[in-house]
């Protein structure tokens, strides 16, 4: 097979982005809008300027051993009492989890600056 050459490979991208992704059609230079806002859905939360919003009601922020994050997917489906036990779990959790990963990072500078002075 022959290679393709830059030039060739440039063109090809740029011709795709001109091509709209419905219909197939060329339109250089057309802008892409948002759909249009539906606020007639209740499950959308709406907050205006000056206004906070609680996202407690989503539920508690976990904390993973790698320090990544994430949310309880059923949060919403668990009962009170459910939702209660896994807030305190989960916040004891993420405390030791936090004190751990706060170690690792102090342990892993200390080791950066001593390889830095030698």
């Amino acid at each position: 097979t022959k290679p393709i050459s830059t030039e060739k490979i440039h063109n090809i991208c740029s011709e795709d982005n001109n091509i709209d992704q419905n219909d197939g059609t060329n339109h250089p230079d057309e802008i892409l809008l948002l759909p249009p806002n539906d606020s007639t859905d209740p499950s959308i939360p709406r907050i205006k300027l000056g206004d906070t919003i609680s996202f407690e009601e989503m539920g508690p922020v976990i904390i993973n051993a790698d320090g990544s994050t994430r949310r309880i997917d059923n949060w919403d489906k668990m009962t009170k009492h459910e939702q209660e036990v896994a807030w305190r779990r989960i916040s004891k959790r993420n405390e030791a989890r936090r004190a751990a990963l706060l170690e690792q990072q102090k342990q892993a500078n200390e080791h950066a600056s001593r390889n830095d002075s030698n």
